[in-house]
C-alpha cells in the first residue's frame, strides 16, 4: 500500500526532530503513516493526526465517524481504528462524496462544499456517529476557517487542533512527571 512508502519520511522526520531538539513530533496525516515505527525510534512524544482526533472524539461522544475525501482511505482508517483498540467507538469511516479538487475550490466559495460536508456528516450520524472527524487536513482547515464545529447536535473535531493539543499535553506530562514512551 502507498502509505507504507510514506512511512519512512515520517520516521526520518521524527529522528530529525529529536536530533534538532524539538520537544515532540506530530504526523499530520489522518492515516498516521509510520506512527508506530516513529514512536519506536525516538524518546520524544510522537502523536498522529488520526489517533489524536479519534481519542479526542472519544471524550466528546460515544461513537465517532470519520469522513475522508480520498476514496481508498476508509479501509485504512478502519484498520487504524482496530489497531488503536477503538473499534467499538467508531460508527463508520466513509468517503465524503467529494474530492481534493472540490475542497480546494471550497476555499474560494465555501458554502457549497460545507453543505456537501454536512450531508455526508448526516449520513455518518445516521450510522450512529455522534462526533464527526473530518479526515485530511485541507478539509479540516476549510471547516475551521468557516467556524464549522457542529453538524446538527454533533461536534466536528478540529483534528489539527486536537493533534497539537495532544503533543502539548504529552510534553507537559513529560516535564511535570517524567513520563516517557513505553519501551516494552
Amino acid at each position: 500500500m502507498i502509505q507504507h512508502l510514506h512511512a519512512s519520511q515520517f520516521i526520518v522526520g521524527a529522528l530529525a526532530a529529536e536530533r534538532d531538539g524539538f520537544d515532540a513530533y506530530a504526523i499530520m496525516t489522518i492515516p498516521d503513516a509510520g506512527l508506530k515505527e516513529a514512536r519506536a525510534v525516538v524518546d520524544i512524544p510522537v502523536v498522529g493526526y488520526g489517533e489524536s482526533a479519534m481519542l479526542t472524539a472519544c471524550t466528546l461522544g460515544a461513537k465517532f465517524g470519520v469522513m475522508t475525501f480520498i476514496e481508498d482511505l476508509p479501509e485504512l482508517i478502519a484498520d487504524n481504528v482496530a489497531r488503536y483498540g477503538l473499534r467499538d467507538r467508531c460508527a463508520a469511516s466513509r468517503s465524503a462524496g467529494f474530492a481534493f479538487h472540490d475542497v480546494l475550490k471550497g476555499f474560494a466559495e465555501p458554502a457549497p462544499l460545507i453543505e456537501r460536508f454536512k450531508e455526508s456528516a448526516r449520513a455518518l450520524i445516521r450510522d450512529g456517529a455522534d462526533v464527526i472527524i473530518p479526515g485530511e487536513a485541507p478539509l479540516n482547515v476549510l471547516l475551521a476557517m468557516n467556524g464549522i464545529n457542529r453538524v446538527d447536535d454533533c461536534p466536528v473535531i478540529d483534528s489539527i487542533g486536537a493533534t497539537i493539543k495532544m503533543a502539548e499535553t504529552l510534553v507537559d506530562l513529560r516535564r511535570s512527571t517524567g513520563v516517557t514512551p513505553s519501551r516494552k
